[in-house]
């Protein structure tokens, strides 16, 4: 495999990052869009499929990011819940590092869809 630290400009960000990044990038490109919504108790990151869901939770945990699955009635398997804050803003970083964008989820009520989550763009559908 190439070397992740040829394949970068100089930057500030860990090796680890950028080396999750180029892998990310190599196996999926770089034209990756998760959907998001929000509630005063979470902040939802919607995987498109189960696998996709889990390369997510691997991502996550090697950027030492904070995750849990979510609960409830509403409750899918391809749905990470990144809490709120400052958590669910490093999650939501260690993930727009690793290459993905970021749009509002369909569910996600028209009033509560700010261009930007914690410094982040958030595109509308």
């Amino acid at each position: 495999m190439a070397n992740p630290s040829l394949a970068w400009p100089l930057t500030d960000e860990p090796a680890s990052c950028r080396t999750v990044t180029f892998l990310v990038q190599v196996a999926y490109g770089s034209k990756m869009k998760l959907e998001i919504s929000t509630s005063p108790r979470a902040t939802w990151v919607w995987a498109q499929n189960e696998a996709e869901a889990e390369s997510l939770r691997e991502i996550l945990t090697a950027s030492h990011c904070s995750f849990s699955d979510p609960t409830g009635k509403n409750a899918e398997s391809r749905i990470l819940d990144l809490d709120i804050g400052i958590v669910a803003a490093e999650g939501l970083t260690a993930l727009k590092v690793a290459g993905y964008s970021f749009q509002w989820h369909p569910t996600q009520h028209e009033l509560n869809r700010e261009p930007t989550l914690f410094g982040l763009t958030i595109k509308e559908l």
